[in-house]
């Protein structure tokens, strides 16, 4: 199994939050974190799946602190998998007040 890259873009942090909150409720929240232009903050550090194995990757661990840099939000997307230009996209939409959701979840998930 692998793990597949989620982003989503929002408006503002109270509207990620919001979706972050509902995706705790649904089993998820801890496999995600949220990005704006002067912080990443991460749900939590991992959580254990009903088999016991991590569903965080420690690629995943590694860059999300990253997402909050400016200058290595693009880099750390494109490590995540993410096309640069689409990465680029995704900086530039933070970089200009939206705050972007992302997490790592299983293929058996998606």
């Amino acid at each position: 199994m692998t793990n597949q890259t989620v982003l989503a873009l929002y408006d503002d942090r109270a509207s990620a939050q919001q979706v972050l909150e509902e995706l705790r409720a649904a089993g998820y929240g801890s496999e995600f974190s949220l990005s704006d232009g002067g912080s990443s903050s991460s749900a939590a550090s991992g959580v254990s799946t009903a088999s016991g194995g991590s569903i965080r990757s420690s690629l995943f661990s590694s860059v999300s602190s990253d997402l909050g840099a400016p200058a290595s939000r693009t880099s750390s997307l494109t490590r995540l998998g993410v096309p640069e230009n689409e990465a680029q996209v995704y900086s530039e939409a933070v970089r200009r007040g939206g705050v972007l959701l992302i997490g790592q979840v299983d293929d058996s998930h998606t």
